[in-house]
């Protein structure tokens, strides 16, 4: 849908932008009318709980939180602890939507 859009998309992300939606926005970066404003993602983009299904060691002392994700996991890997970084930062004293009007359609 995004790649026929033949006008420009503005994405706003910050540090509340986690897991499939910082996936969904380094997919969005690749494409030539996307611009990603705001601040870096969460950094948490490699490892996703989407079943809930956990499992108890035989001595009781340990969960254990297995990954719902598939080996595409491996190609986020390197966002890990750093998140997905905007085109353009936005300052966090004054309204994101003002400063990108003023930036970008003005």
């Amino acid at each position: 849908m995004f790649k026929k859009f033949k006008g420009n998309i503005y994405v706003l992300v910050n540090f509340n932008t986690i897991s499939n939606a910082e996936q969904f926005t380094l997919k969005l970066k690749k494409l030539n009318n996307v611009m990603v404003l705001g601040g870096n993602t969460k950094r948490m983009l490699t490892y996703g709980r989407n079943y809930a299904v956990d499992k108890v060691s035989p001595s009781a002392f340990f969960k254990i939180h297995f990954s719902g994700l598939n080996t595409h996991w491996r190609k986020y890997l390197s966002y890990e602890g750093k998140g997905v970084r905007p085109d353009f930062y936005l300052s966090s004293t004054e309204d994101w939507i003002e400063q990108a009007i003023r930036k970008y359609c003005e």
